[in-house]
C-alpha cells in the first residue's frame, strides 16, 4: 500500500495553517470572503478585456471540432458578443464569471481565461485526493477510490477524514455517482473525451485552482464511502462531510485582497506588451503545448513514486529504471513533462541526454517503456524529435498544424513572420484560394527530425492515460503513426489536446493585440492557434477532441500461453485499455509484468526485434589529418547482430561511399551481438572540412536502421596557426581556416567575399543556417589567449547569435564559450581573453552563426580582421 502525501505539504515541518512562513492553509469557509473575489474594475477596463478577447478569438483554431465533439454549447460567439456589448454595465462578478463560464465551455485546456486577483491567487482544495481504479466497466461504471490523504497537521483541521483509508471506494459525492457528476459537471473541469474527461472530473472533485476555476458553492462535501478489503469483501459503509481547504501566499496573495475594494482599475494607456516584440516571438517560434493547470495541481497532490526505484539523469522530468523480474529485461524510461528545464532547456541538448540513456544505460534491454501517464505536454520540438530515435526503417515524418484564416490571422501572421517563411507562403495561398485554414505545416522540418537516426532497434510501449495531454498527445500520435511502438493506455485514449497555444499578453500583444495583464490584477488568457492533422493510417484525423486511441491489436496482449513467463498472472482489463486494481494505483505496476511479457515475446519473434545496432560515438567525431593519414580518432565503435552490411552514405550527395561485409549467411539468423571497429572512409579523410554520413544497417537487402554523423575533420600539425595577426583581404581563406556547415548548404555560410569574412553572399542572412569557421591552434604553455575581431554583427535579437568558443579537436565539441551576442553592435575593441583551455596543447577557436526560422534581421556577421596572440603565464 503506498503512502502518498503532499509534496507541497510533506516536505516541511507545517504548524496546523502556515507552511514555511509564506503559504498559508485554511478553512475555505474563514477566508471565502477574502479570495472568492475580483478587483474593482472600472467600466472601461471591463470593456478593454472584453475587446482583447474578442480580438484573441479571431485566431482560435478550434472551433468547428467543438461544435462537431460538443455541441451548439461550444458555440462562444453569442455570449461573447453579448459581454462586448454589455461590459460596461456588467458587475465585476457577473463579468469574469460569465466569460470563464464561456472558456470552460470550450473543453479546451489550451484556452483558458485566466481570473484577476485576489481569486487568480488563491486554491481551494480538499485534503484527501482520488483516482480511478479498476472496474468492470470503466465507461459505464467507473470507480473513484481514495488515492491520498494529507499529513496530521492538515488533517487537524478537517478531523472528518481522519478514519479514511488508501483505497476507499467514493460512492457518493454530495448525493451523486460519479457518472452523474460527469454529465452535470463535464464541462467545468474541461476534457473533451470520455478519458481525459473523467480523469479531469476526478481531480477536479477535490481541487480547484482560483486561477482559470471558479470556488466551490458550498464550504465542504459530503461523502459516501466504501470499504473491501484485499480479498474485494464488503468491509462497511461510512458518510463523513468533509470541508474545503484554501491555500494561499502570505507574501502576495494578502496583498491583493486591498484591490477588491481600492479605486477602480483603469485601461492602460497603450498596448504595449511587458517585452518586446522580438521577445514574444518565443512561443510563436517554439511553440508551445501543455496543460499548466495540471502543473498546479500535482503541486497538491504528486505523482505517486513507483515501487521500483528510479534513477535519475541530469534533467528532472528523465529518470529510468530496469525490469528484471520473471526472466525479462525491460527498461523504463519515465518521461514526467515534454518541457524540459536547465541545464537541458535546449532541445538538441534533452535530446542528446535522451538518446544517450537509449544507447548506453538501457542498451543492453530487451525492449522499453515508455511511461508518459499524467504528462500535461510542452514543447513541440521535443516531441518532434524524440521518435526519430526508435525509426527503424525509412524516414520519420510528422503531421502538420493548420492555421485559420481571418482578419485578425491575417494581420497577426504577416507580422510576426516579417512577411516570409512557410507558413507565410500557406497562408497567403489559402487566403487566396479563400480556404478556411491553411494546409497543416509541420512546425519542424524532415531534416531536423531526422537529423540524428536511430538509437534503439528492439520494440517499444508507449504507456499512456487521458490525463496525457498535449505534446503527450502528440508524441503518442507520432509514435502510433510512424509504427515506431505500441500505444498501450492505461485508459482507452488520450486527454486530447490537438493545437499549440500563445498567450494573449506576451505573444499576442506586441502584435495589435491587446495587453490585459497591464491591467496588473496578473489577469491574462490564451488561445489554440494551430491545430495538428496525423498522417499515415489516420491521415486526415485530428488530436484535439479525439485524442490517440490505444492500439487495439494490444488485446493479443491477453492470449498468452503457459511459456510466456513474464506474464505471470496479470490480465488486461479490456482489449486495449488499462486499469489498475484497488492496492496499485500507480501507472505502471499492476501492468508492469504484462507490458514487460508482451515485450519479451515481441524480442523473440523472427524479425528486426532479433537484431541489434549501435554506433558510438552517438555525437559529433572529430579526426586531425596529416598529408592524408591521420591521427587521433577514426573509428566507431559497433555493436551490431543479424545484419549483413553496414553502407557508408555522403549525406551532401546521398551517394553510397563505402560497405563493409559482416560476414553474416543471409535468411540465416545470428542474434549474437559484435563488437567491431568500424573504420571512416578513406575518401572522408583527404581534406580538412565538415563531412555529413549516414550509417545504414541492411538485412536481407532491406536497409532496416540508419544514424547520421557529422565527421569534423581538422588539419594536421603542418597547418596549425600560430599567433598572428590575419587581414582577410590579403590572406585566403582556405589556407589556415576550415569551415564547417551543419545542415545548411555551404553557400549560406561562412564565405570570404573582398576581404571579408561574412554570412553568405547575399545581403542578409537565410533561415536555418548554423556555420562555423575553425581555426585549430598550438598554444604554449602556461599562457592565456587574446582573440581580437574586427567588424560587427546583425540578427535577430534572442533568436540569432554570433559565438566564439574553443573546440576540442578529438571530439569535435566545444568546451568554452568566451563570448556570445545577438542583435546589432561591434565585436569588442578590447578583444576576448581566456585561460579556458587549461594544459590543451591543441584546440581550435571556432566562430559560429546560428539562425532560427522566419525574421530575418540583417547580414549576420562580417569580420574583416582577426588576431589570435598567446600571451604567457606569471
Amino acid at each position: 500500500m503506498l503512502a502518498v502525501l503532499f509534496v507541497a505539504l510533506a516536505a516541511l515541518n507545517v504548524s496546523a495553517d502556515v507552511i514555511n512562513g509564506t503559504t498559508k492553509i485554511d478553512l475555505f469557509a474563514n477566508r471565502k470572503k477574502d479570495f472568492d473575489a475580483f478587483a474593482k474594475y472600472s467600466p472601461e477596463a471591463r470593456q478593454f478585456v472584453a475587446d482583447s478577447i474578442k480580438k484573441m478569438f479571431g485566431i482560435y483554431v478550434n472551433l468547428d471540432s467543438k461544435l462537431a465533439s460538443i455541441g451548439p454549447r461550444a458555440d462562444y460567439r453569442k455570449v461573447l458578443d453579448t459581454l462586448v456589448a454589455d461590459a460596461k454595465n456588467l458587475s465585476d462578478s457577473e463579468f469574469h464569471n460569465t466569460m470563464s463560464k464561456m472558456f470552460r465551455s470550450l473543453r479546451d485546456l489550451h484556452t483558458n481565461y485566466f481570473f484577476p486577483d485576489p481569486h487568480n491567487c488563491a486554491t481551494v482544495f480538499l485534503p484527501v485526493r482520488f483516482e480511478l481504479s479498476k472496474t468492470s466497466d470503466p465507461i459505464k461504471d467507473p470507480k473513484p477510490v481514495v488515492f491520498a490523504r494529507s499529513i496530521p497537521a492538515i488533517t487537524a483541521l478537517t478531523p472528518s477524514i481522519a478514519d479514511v483509508e488508501f483505497g476507499d471506494v467514493l460512492e457518493l459525492y454530495d448525493g451523486k455517482t460519479f457518472v452523474e457528476l460527469y454529465e452535470l459537471l463535464q464541462d467545468e473541469p474541461g476534457g473533451t473525451n470520455l478519458s481525459g474527461g473523467y480523469r479531469r472530473l476526478v481531480d477536479f472533485l477535490c481541487n480547484r485552482n482560483g486561477r482559470v476555476m471558479p470556488f466551490p458553492s458550498t464550504d465542504s462535501v459530503k461523502l459516501q464511502m466504501a470499504r473491501y478489503d484485499d480479498s474485494g469483501t464488503f468491509v462497511k459503509r461510512y458518510t463523513i462531510e468533509v470541508p474545503w481547504l484554501i491555500s494561499f501566499s502570505t507574501d502576495v496573495c494578502e496583498k491583493t485582497v486591498a484591490s477588491v475594494n481600492g479605486n477602480p482599475i483603469k485601461p492602460p494607456s497603450t498596448d504595449a506588451s511587458r517585452e518586446s516584440d522580438l521577445e514574444a516571438r518565443k512561443e510563436f517560434k517554439n511553440p508551445v503545448m501543455k496543460n499548466e493547470d495540471f502543473e498546479t495541481f500535482l503541486s497538491f497532490y504528486p505523482e505517486e513514486a513507483y515501487t521500483i526505484p528510479l534513477t535519475t539523469t541530469g534533467s528532472s522530468i528523465l529518470s529510468w529504471t530496469k525490469y528484471r523480474a520473471n526472466s525479462c529485461n525491460i527498461g523504463i524510461i519515465r518521461l514526467a513533462s515534454f518541457s524540459p528545464q536547465e541545464p537541458f532547456y535546449q532541445t538538441g541538448e534533452f535530446i542528446f541526454l535522451f538518446q544517450s540513456l537509449l544507447v548506453n544505460e538501457l542498451a543492453d534491454t530487451e525492449g522499453l517503456i515508455i511511461d508518459i501517464t499524467n504528462n500535461g505536454g510542452g514543447f513541440v520540438f521535443i516531441a518532434d524529435d524524440i521518435p526519430q530515435l526508435f525509426l527503424r526503417r525509412g524516414e520519420f515524418r510528422t503531421g502538420g498544424f493548420k492555421a485559420i484564416v481571418s482578419p485578425e490571422n491575417t494581420a497577426y501572421i504577416e507580422k510576426v513572420t516579417g512577411g516570409k517563411g512557410e507558413l507565410y507562403q500557406a497562408y497567403q495561398k489559402a487566403l487566396a484560394n479563400g480556404d478556411k485554414y491553411t494546409e497543416p505545416i509541420p512546425f519542424t522540418s524532415k531534416k531536423e527530425t531526422n537529423a540524428l537516426g536511430t538509437a534503439y532497434i528492439k520494440p517499444v510501449v508507449v504507456y499512456n492515460n487521458g490525463r496525457c495531454y498535449s505534446a503527450c498527445d502528440l508524441f503518442s500520435s507520432y509514435m502510433q503513426d510512424n509504427d515506431l511502438g505500441f500505444v498501450i493506455g492505461e485508459d482507452g485514449e488520450t486527454g486530447a489536446g490537438g493545437a499549440n497555444v500563445l498567450t494573449l499578453s506576451s505573444s499576442l500583444a506586441p502584435f495589435g493585440f491587446g495587453n490585459i495583464f497591464a491591467l496588473g490584477t496578473h489577469q491574462d488568457a490564451r488561445v489554440g492557434y494551430r491545430q495538428y492533422v496525423r498522417i499515415f493510417k489516420n491521415a486526415g484525423e485530428l488530436i484535439e477532441d479525439r485524442g490517440i486511441l490505444a492500439d487495439r491489436g494490444n488485446n493479443k496482449l491477453t492470449q498468452r500461453s503457459d511459456s510466456d513467463i513474464c506474464f505471470s498472472q496479470h490480465i488486461f482489463n479490456t482489449g486495449f485499455a488499462i486499469r489498475d486494481v484497488r492496492d496499485n494505483l500507480g501507472p505502471l505496476y499492476e501492468n508492469l509484468e504484462a507490458i514487460a511479457g508482451f515485450l519479451n515475446t515481441a524480442v523473440h519473434r523472427k524479425g528486426i526485434f532479433e537484431s541489434a545496432f549501435l554506433l558510438e560515438p552517438v555525437r559529433n567525431i572529430g579526426v586531425f589529418v596529416i598529408n592524408g593519414s591521420s591521427e587521433g580518432a577514426r573509428t566507431f565503435d559497433l555493436k551490431i547482430a543479424n545484419f549483413d552490411f553496414v553502407r557508408f552514405v555522403d549525406k551532401s550527395t546521398d551517394k553510397a561511399i563505402q560497405d563493409v561485409d559482416l560476414g553474416r549467411v543471409p535468411t540465416v539468423d545470428d542474434p549474437i551481438v559484435k563488437d567491431m571497429k568500424l573504420a571512416l572512409p578513406s575518401a572522408l579523410l583527404e581534406s580538412p572540412g565538415m563531412k555529413r554520413i549516414t550509417v545504414q544497417a541492411f538485412r536481407d537487402g532491406v536497409q532496416y536502421v540508419q544514424t547520421h554523423r557529422s565527421v569534423k575533420v581538422f588539419p594536421g600539425p603542418a597547418r596549425r596557426l600560430f599567433p598572428y595577426t590575419w587581414d582577410f583581404s590579403l590572406f585566403p581563406l582556405n589556407s589556415a581556416a576550415y569551415i564547417f556547415n551543419f545542415g545548411n548548404e555551404d553557400a549560406v555560410g561562412w564565405k570570404l567575399v573582398n576581404g571579408v569574412l561574412q554570412i553568405g553572399t547575399s545581403p542578409l542572412y537565410t533561415d536555418g543556417v548554423d556555420t562555423t569557421v575553425t581555426f585549430v591552434v598550438t598554444a604554449p604553455p602556461s599562457s592565456s589567449i587574446l582573440i581580437g575581431l574586427s567588424g560587427s554583427y546583425q540578427s535577430e535579437l534572442n533568436f540569432d547569435f554570433f559565438t566564439v568558443s574553443l573546440t576540442d579537436v578529438a571530439t569535435g565539441d566545444d568546451f568554452a564559450t568566451l563570448y556570445r551576442v545577438s542583435g546589432s553592435g561591434q565585436f569588442p575593441a578590447e578583444g576576448i581573453t581566456s585561460t579556458a583551455y587549461g594544459d590543451k596543447a591543441v584546440f581550435a577557436i571556432s566562430l559560429r552563426f546560428t539562425s532560427d526560422s522566419n525574421r530575418i534581421a540583417g547580414f549576420g556577421a562580417k569580420i574583416t580582421a582577426l588576431k589570435i596572440i598567446f600571451e604567457a603565464g606569471p
